[in-house]
């Protein structure tokens, strides 16, 4: 199998916008798609859920904020994705402090640090 040699790090400050409705709407299908997928209550309170090659979190973050009850972790190949995610979730937290998923984006946050921090890549 031949290595995939793209540097995610290098995209993560424009990987956003490049995958934004008005630049690339088949992305934006997916996401929808993805999160529609989960309007039936189908992740229960309590349930760890792994997001592997998450990115900048345009798919956990979302389901995260939907269901606080429950814990996700972003798992990504590039330091610089995740470290996107985490001003994200920051975000979130700063604007958004009296929301129920404000109180779990924390812990989201430690665990993104954590990943970052023991470079399991």
């Amino acid at each position: 199998m031949e290595k995939n040699n793209i540097d995610w790090d290098l995209y993560a400050n424009s990987y956003d916008l490049i995958v934004s409705s008005s630049i690339n709407p088949a992305y934006q299908e997916l996401l929808n798609k993805v999160h529609r997928s989960f309007s039936f209550d189908t992740i229960q309170p309590g349930q760890f859920i792994v997001d592997f090659g998450g990115g900048t979190g345009n798919f956990s973050i979302p389901l995260a904020e939907k269901y606080p009850d429950s814990e996700f972790m972003i798992l990504d190949v590039s330091h610089a994705m995740l470290k996107k995610a985490e001003e994200k979730a920051l975000d979130i937290i700063v604007n958004y402090p009296d929301s129920p998923y404000a109180k779990k984006a924390e812990k989201l946050i430690e665990k993104i640090k954590g990943i970052i921090k023991s470079q399991i890549f």
